[in-house]
C-alpha cells in the first residue's frame, strides 16, 4: 500500500529539522518557526515519518487481534453498547480514521523528537507542523483535498443536491461532504499541542456530580419540540463517530464487566475512561469504577497537512434533510421505493399504520427489539425523535404523491428529487423561522441574523467563500444543549391534551422503538408539543446522569461524557471562546458573578482554581441566558456563527434566487411544524399554531382545528410543470 522509505532518511530528516530548529537560539526569530525551512522539508524525508505512521499502526493491530480474541469488544445489551449505536463508524469512516492515525503518529513523532525535546510551546510547534503538506507523500492521495477537484464536479447534475454533500461549493467541493473534518473556530487545545488530552483537568463525573444536579427548572412558555429539533438538526448537520479496531472492525470496550477498568494489557490505547470515585453517590453501591469512553474516529485533515488531531463528521455539514435521505449514494438508495418518488415505509395491520422501514440489522436497538431505519442511525434513540423523524418521511410520500398527480410526465427520480428539495427548504425554513425565534427570543432573532436572512423577500448573498462546515463547537454543544431540555419523563397525550400516560425515559433511549411507535404516534406528537420544557443550563435529570443506556442499573453520565469528549476534541476553554465572539472578557471570579449564579461560581472556582480550565461546555450552560432567550451569551455565538454560515455558504439555501420560484418560495414560507404534525398524523385534529411554544405563550391561547386556515397547507399546484404539447 505504501512505499518503503529509504534507511537515510532518518538522518536527513534530522538534518532538516535541525535547519529548521535553529532560529530557536537566535533572538531576532522572536519565538517563531522558520516555517518556510519546515515546509520544504523533501517528500522522501515526509515518507520516512509516515513509514514510522504506518510501522506504529501495524504494532497496534497485533494488539487488536489480540482483544478480539479475548472478546474485550462492546457486548450488545450493556451501556457501553447504547453509547456505541449513537457513534457507530461507517466503512468509510474506520477506513479513513487509520490514515489519519497514521499522520498524527507521524506528527507526534516529529514533535517529540525534534522539538518538545527543545522545551517550546506545544501550541506553536503545532501550527508551524501544519504548515506541512501530505500531498506529496504516500497519503497525499487519501486527502478529500484531492479527491475531490473542482473538475469533479462537471461530470454532475447539479440542479439537485448530491447525497454525501459534495459539490455544494463549485470551488472547493469537498466543503460540506460528509466523512469530512469538522472547522475549528479557535485551534485545538491539546496537552502536547497534536492530539494528547489534558489529564489535569477535574475528573468529569465529579464536575457533574458537584454542577449537573437536577432541579425541575421548567420553562413555562416553550414546549418540549424545542429540545427534540434541536437534537434533529444536531443529527443533521454532525455525527461524531466513536473510534473501532482498524485491524478488526470491532468496537473497543475499556471496562469489564463488573464495571472496573480492564488490565493494562487489555487497554486499548484509544480508550480513555471516565474515572468512577469510590465515594460516588450513585455508582458505589453497585461498586462501578469505570464508565466507558472510547476516543472520537479522526480523519485526515481537510487542507491536507501535517497537524492537531481533527475528528470526523461522518453526517453532511449541511442542514439537508441528511438524517431523512442518509450521508451517501448507497444509503439513499437503500432509503427509496425506487418508484413514484417514494421512500420506504412498512404499513401494520390491523390498523395499517404506516411507520418507517423495520431494521434487519440487531446492532441498532440496545436489545433485541425491532428497531427503524432511516438516513441516521440515531433514528431510534428516543421516542419523541423517532416521531418527529417518521413525520417527515410521510411528509415526503405525502408531496410526491401529489407531485406525480399534477406531473404525471416525471419519472421516479426527478419525483423523488423535487420532494427532497421541498423537504429540506421546509426544514430550513421552520429551524430559521419558527425554532430559532423562539430559542433565542423574538426580540433577538431578528438582530441574530438580520443581515444574513431577510424574512422578507429572497436576497442573494451567498458566497463560495463561505466555508459552512459544522465547527467541532457546535458539534460538541447541540447534544447536551438538547438533553438539558429534557424531562424525565415521555407524555402521552390524549386528543384533548390531557396526559393519557407517561413513561420513564431512561427505559426507552434505543429501546422499544416498534411499541411506541406502533402503539402510540399520535400521542407521542401530542407529548412533546404539549409538554413544557426543562430549561437549558447545567441541571440534567437523573435518567441522563445516571442511566443513560442503563443496563443492569449502570448506565452512562451525558455530562461526564460531554466533558470528556470535550477534551478529547481540543475544544478550548469557556474563557478563550468568548474573545471571538467579541463577549466581556473573563478574568477572575469577579467576572464570573457578573455572568453566573454567585453560589455556583463559588462551587465552581473550587473545582477548578483557574477561570481560564472552565471547559466550554460547563461554563456555557451555566451562564444566565439573554433575557428572553433560553441560552446564554457564548452558546449564542456559537449556534449563531454555525446558522450563518449555513445561510451564506450552502448554495441550494431555499430563499436564494432561482432555487424557487417567487410563488414557490411563497408557499413555503406558509409551512410551519403544526401543519405537518396535522398533515402526517393519523388523527390529531386541533393543535396549537406554533408547536414549539405552550398553548398558553402563543398569540391566541387556543388550540385551532387542523382545517384551519391558520395552519396552512402547502399549495403544490405552483409546481405543475408546463410541457410544450410538440415536446417529445
Amino acid at each position: 500500500m505504501f512505499n518503503k522509505m529509504n534507511p537515510l532518511a532518518s538522518k536527513q530528516v534530522l538534518v532538516f529539522i535541525l535547519i529548521a530548529l535553529s532560529c530557536i537560539s537566535i533572538t531576532m526569530c522572536n519565538r517563531e518557526m522558520n516555517t518556510k525551512n519546515i515546509s520544504k522539508i523533501p517528500t522522501l524525508e515526509l515518507d520516512f515519518v509516515i513509514d514510522y505512521g504506518i510501522k506504529q499502526m501495524d504494532m497496534l493491530s497485533r494488539l487488536e487481534y489480540s482483544l478480539a480474541n479475548a472478546n474485550k469488544t462492546v457486548q450488545i445489551g450493556s451501556s457501553s453498547f447504547g453509547q456505541f449505536i449513537d457513534s457507530k463508524p461507517s466503512t468509510e469512516t474506520l477506513v479513513e480514521s487509520r490514515y489519519a492515525e497514521v499522520v498524527i503518529k507521524a506528527t507526534t513523532y516529529i514533535a517529540n523528537k525534534y522539538f518538545l525535546i527543545y522545551g517550546k510551546d506545544s501550541v506553536l510547534f503545532a501550527k508551524t507542523l501544519s504548515n506541512i503538506q501530505l500531498n506529496e507523500t504516500s497519503l497525499g492521495k487519501m486527502c478529500v483535498s484531492y479527491k475531490f477537484k473542482a473538475s469533479t464536479c462537471l461530470v454532475r447534475n447539479l440542479k439537485y443536491r448530491s447525497s454525501d454533500g459534495s459539490c455544494n461549493n463549485l470551488k472547493k467541493p469537498y466543503w460540506g461532504k460528509s466523512n469530512t473534518a469538522y472547522r475549528r473556530n479557535i485551534y485545538p487545545s491539546y496537552k502536547d499541542g497534536i492530539s494528547e488530552m489534558n489529564n489535569l483537568l477535574p475528573n468529569p463525573r465529579e464536575l457533574s456530580n458537584s454542577l449537573a444536579e437536577y432541579k425541575y427548572h421548567i420553562d413555562t412558555d416553550r414546549t418540549m419540540a424545542v429540545g427534540i429539533w434541536a437534537l434533529f438538526i444536531g443529527h443533521d448537520m454532525s455525527h461524531t463517530a466513536v473510534s473501532s479496531s482498524g485491524a478488526t472492525n470491532k468496537s473497543i470496550e475499556c471496562c469489564d464487566e463488573s464495571g472496573s477498568p480492564l488490565s493494562p494489557r487489555y487497554m486499548h490505547p484509544l480508550c480513555a475512561p471516565i474515572k468512577i470515585a469510590d465515594t460516588d453517590p450513585y455508582f458505589r453501591p453497585l461498586r462501578r469504577t469505570c464508565m466507558n469512553y472510547v476516543r472520537s474516529a479522526p480523519t485526515l485533515r481537510t487542507d491536507c497537512t501535517f497537524g492537531p488531531r481533527e475528528q470526523v463528521n461522518q453526517a453532511t455539514h449541511y442542514l439537508d434533510g441528511s438524517m431523512i435521505y442518509g450521508t451517501s449514494y448507497r444509503v439513499m438508495k437503500s432509503l427509496r421505493k425506487n418508484s413514484g418518488g417514494l421512500m420506504l415505509m412498512d404499513s401494520l395491520s390491523p390498523d395499517n399504520i404506516t411507520v418507517l422501514p423495520v431494521s434487519d440489522d440487531p446492532t441498532l436497538c440496545h436489545t433485541d427489539d425491532k428497531c427503524y431505519r432511516s438516513g441516521d442511525s440515531r433514528v431510534n434513540s428516543h421516542p419523541y425523535l423517532l416521531a418527529l423523524y417518521t413525520v417527515w418521511v410521510k411528509e415526503h410520500n405525502r408531496i410526491a404523491g401529489e407531485l406525480a398527480l399534477i406531473n404525471p410526465h416525471w419519472n421516479d427520480e426527478t419525483l423523488f428529487q423535487e420532494t427532497r428539495r421541498i423537504i429540506i427548504a421546509m426544514i430550513q425554513h421552520i429551524t430559521f423561522n419558527e425554532w430559532l425565534p423562539v430559542l433565542v427570543s423574538d426580540s433577538h432573532s431578528n438582530p441574530f441574523l438580520r443581515q444574513y436572512f431577510d424574512l422578507t423577500g429572497a436576497v442573494e448573498n451567498y458566497t463560495d467563500n463561505v466555508d459552512a462546515t459544522t465547527t467541532n463547537v457546535f458539534a460538541n454543544v447541540i447534544v447536551p444543549m438538547a438533553y438539558s431540555a429534557f424531562g424525565m419523563h415521555i407524555v402521552l397525550n390524549h386528543d384533548d391534551q390531557r396526559m393519557n400516560s407517561t413513561y420513564e425515559s431512561n427505559k426507552h433511549y434505543n429501546k422499544k422503538p416498534y411499541e411506541m411507535l406502533t402503539l402510540h404516534f399520535d400521542n407521542l406528537l401530542r407529548g412533546f408539543t404539549s409538554q413544557k420544557t426543562d430549561q437549558i443550563d447545567m441541571s440534567f435529570s437523573n435518567h441522563v446522569t445516571n442511566q443513560l443506556h442503563e443496563d443492569n442499573g449502570f448506565g452512562m453520565d451525558i455530562v461526564s461524557l460531554s466533558i470528556q469528549r470535550s477534551r478529547d476534541h481540543g475544544i478550548p476553554s469557556f474563557t478563550k471562546f468568548r474573545r471571538p465572539c467579541e463577549l466581556t472578557p473573563i478574568e477572575n471570579e469577579k467576572d464570573l458573578v457578573k455572568i453566573m449564579d454567585e453560589t455556583i461560581v463559588s462551587k465552581l472556582m473550587r473545582i477548578y482554581k483557574n477561570v481560564d480550565d472552565i471547559e466550554l461546555i460547563v461554563g456555557a450552560l451555566l451562564e444566565k441566558p439573554v433575557k428572553g432567550s433560553m441560552i446564554g451569551s457564548t452558546m449564542m455565538c456559537i449556534i449563531r456563527d454555525q446558522l450563518v454560515r449555513i445561510r451564506m455558504g450552502d448554495r441550494y439555501f431555499y430563499d436564494l434566487p432561482k432555487v424557487f420560484t417567487q410563488n414557490q418560495l411563497a408557499e413555503i414560507r406558509n409551512v410551519t411544524l403544526a401543519r405537518l404534525l396535522c398533515s402526517n398524523s393519523n388523527a390529531i385534529k386541533q393543535v396549537q399554531l406554533n408547536v414549539f411554544k405552550t398553548v398558553d405563550a402563543n398569540n391566541d391561547a387556543e388550540m385551532f382545528d387542523c382545517d384551519s386556515t391558520l395552519i396552512p397547507k402547502l399549495n403544490l399546484q405552483h409546481w405543475v410543470e408546463i410541457i410544450d404539447s410538440n415536446f417529445k
